[in-house]
C-alpha cells in the first residue's frame, strides 16, 4: 500500500463523522504546553476540537491517535496507547504551538512564559491504515487482511486485483472465552462478497484511519 504524506493524510478526516470526534484532554495538553495551573481545568468551548485518525476500545475508554484543530487549523497530533497511559503531543509547529497555548491561557487567564514542544513532520509519509494488537479494541466493521497465501482463502470476489496482497473482510467475531488459543487476538472475517469465514489474529489486519465502516 502505498504511503502519503502527513499533511496530506490529515486532509481526508471527515469532520462530520460523529464517532472520530473527542473532547479535549486539558490535563495533558497543560501538560504538554507547561501550563501548571490547567490540571483540573475544564472548558465548554468550541475553537478547539479533536477528532480521532485512529482508535481502539482500551477497558472502558477509547484512546489512540487524535488530531487537534483550532478555529479549523490542524495544529496538533497526540497519541494514547491505553486508557491509563498519557496523552503525548506533536506540534505542527512552535508558533502554533504557542497559538494553541495562549487560547487555553486565555480560558484559565494565565500569563505565558517560555516552553518547548516535540514538533511535527507534515512530510512524514504514514499509511492510510493501522494496526490494532488485541480483539476487545476493535472497532471497526470491516478490515483489511494480509494474508501470506490470500489467494486460497476463498475471500476474493470476481473482479479483485489478485496481486493485492490484501483484501477487504467484514468483521464476524472478534470475542472468544478465556482458554481459547490465542483468544486475545482470534477475529472470525469473511470476504464482504461470499459466505466464506474463517478466524485469523486481529495483528494480521489493517484498519482504517478515516472510516470506523
Amino acid at each position: 500500500m502505498k504511503n502519503i504524506k502527513l499533511k496530506d493524510a490529515i486532509k481526508k478526516i471527515n469532520f462530520d463523522d460523529k464517532k472520530i470526534q473527542d473532547d479535549v484532554d486539558w490535563e495533558d495538553l497543560a501538560n504538554a504546553l507547561n501550563i501548571n495551573n490547567g490540571w483540573d481545568c475544564w472548558f465548554e468551548q468550541e475553537r478547539l476540537k479533536v477528532y480521532f485518525i485512529e482508535k481502539w476500545y482500551c477497558t472502558d475508554s477509547y484512546v489512540g491517535r487524535r488530531a487537534y484543530f483550532l478555529d479549523g487549523e490542524f495544529v496538533a497530533l497526540s497519541y494514547q496507547g491505553g486508557r491509563k497511559s498519557n496523552e503525548d503531543f506533536d506540534f505542527v509547529s512552535l508558533d502554533l504551538a504557542k497559538k494553541v497555548k495562549e487560547y487555553f491561557e486565555s480560558l484559565i487567564q494565565y500569563d505565558e512564559e517560555e516552553f518547548t514542544v516535540s514538533l511535527l513532520d507534515l512530510e512524514e509519509e504514514i499509511s492510510d491504515f493501522y494496526h490494532i494488537e488485541y480483539n476487545s479494541q476493535i472497532m471497526h466493521k470491516h478490515a483489511y487482511y494480509l494474508g501470506d497465501e490470500i489467494e486460497n482463502t476463498n475471500l476474493f470476489s470476481e473482479n479483485h486485483d489478485t496481486n493485492k496482497d490484501f483484501c477487504k473482510v467484514e468483521i464476524i467475531k472478534k470475542h472468544y472465552q478465556s482458554g481459547t488459543p490465542n483468544y486475545f487476538h482470534t477475529v472470525e472475517i469473511k470476504g464482504v462478497n461470499n459466505k466464506n469465514s474463517f478466524t485469523v489474529d486481529c495483528r494480521n489486519l489493517l484498519f482504517s484511519r478515516w472510516s470506523l465502516d
